[in-house]
C-alpha cells in the first residue's frame, strides 16, 4: 500500500504515483524503490526525473535580464511568466543580458513583480516546473539550491 498526501503526492520528493512508477530508481541497491526513508533512492529518483525532463548539467537555470522594452508586447501570465521561446527570440525583442551565455534551448521571460527584477529562465527551470507547475515553487527551489551549492 502506498500512502500519499491529501493531493496524492508520495515520498520525500512528493511525486505523484505515476511519476513514482515511471521515474523511481533504486539508488541503494536493495531492489526496492523507497522514496520515504532511503535518501539514495530519493536522490537517484529525483535526478532521473529531472534528467528525463530536460535538465542540462552545468547550464544556468536563470539569467538576470534587463526589462523588456514596452514595444516587445510579450504576454505574461498572472505570475509574470512568458511561454518558452528560443534564446534568439529574446535577443531580437531587446532583452539584454549581463554576460555571454549558452544560447541553447527555450527560455521564458519572468518578472514576478511589476517593477521588480527580470530574468530569463532556461530549460533547467522548465524541468523543475514540470515537477511542480508553480513558477514560485520552481524559482524558490532553484534559488535555494544556488545557496546550498555556494562554497563556504
Amino acid at each position: 500500500t502506498i500512502t500519499g498526501s491529501w493531493a496524492g503526492a508520495v515520498g520525500q520528493p512528493q511525486f505523484m504515483p505515476t511519476t513514482y512508477l515511471n521515474y523511481g530508481v533504486d539508488g541503494d541497491g536493495d531492489h526496492h524503490v523507497n522514496l520515504w526513508s532511503s535518501l539514495p533512492d530519493v536522490f537517484a529518483s529525483t535526478a532521473n526525473y529531472l534528467a528525463r525532463h530536460g535538465w542540462n548539467k552545468g547550464q544556468a537555470w536563470r539569467l538576470n535580464a534587463r526589462h523588456l522594452p514596452p514595444s516587445a508586447d510579450v504576454p505574461l501570465n498572472a505570475r509574470g511568466l512568458s511561454k518558452p521561446q528560443p534564446f534568439a527570440t529574446w535577443q531580437k525583442l531587446g532583452v539584454t543580458l549581463p554576460k555571454t551565455v549558452p544560447q541553447t534551448g527555450n527560455w521564458s521571460y519572468y518578472q514576478p513583480q511589476k517593477n521588480g527584477p527580470a530574468y530569463l529562465l532556461g530549460p533547467n527551470f522548465s524541468a523543475v516546473l514540470r515537477w511542480n507547475n508553480s513558477s514560485y515553487f520552481a524559482f524558490s527551489v532553484l534559488a535555494f539550491s544556488d545557496i546550498l551549492g555556494q562554497p563556504k
